[in-house]
């Protein structure tokens, strides 16, 4: 009796597990690492759609799934008053884009995504 159980209990775990996947599969996912000093939030196609965040400064990041399709990636601070944004990505069912965010030579707020 007690094999039965725990076999059913692996069956039931692996169904949902594989299940799971299927779900996850039809989305894409992005990362937003964050290698300035600020806490950052990242945002698709506009700053009322939050993504994920906020993502610690100096090496902190957070990771969501999106629904594919084409979109402009926003990074900002908590409090809105910096971000940087990229032109639109296409992002593909599956797919898994890093999303990076810098402060450059001219100590703006840069973004790339691979």
């Amino acid at each position: 009796m007690k094999k039965a159980m725990l076999s059913l209990i692996v069956i039931l775990a692996l169904s949902s597990i594989s299940g799971n996947a299927q779900i996850n599969s039809d989305l894409a996912q992005v990362t937003l690492q964050n290698n300035t000093q600020y806490d950052l939030c990242l945002y698709v196609d506009n700053k009322n759609n939050l993504v994920c965040g906020p993502a610690s400064g100096n090496g902190g990041f957070c990771v969501s799934n999106v629904e594919p399709g084409s979109h402009v990636l926003i990074v900002a601070t908590v409090d809105g008053t910096i971000s940087a944004s990229t032109d639109p990505v296409n992002l593909n069912q599956g797919d898994s884009k890093i999303v990076t965010a810098t402060i450059g030579s001219d100590s703006q707020l840069k973004v790339s995504v691979n």
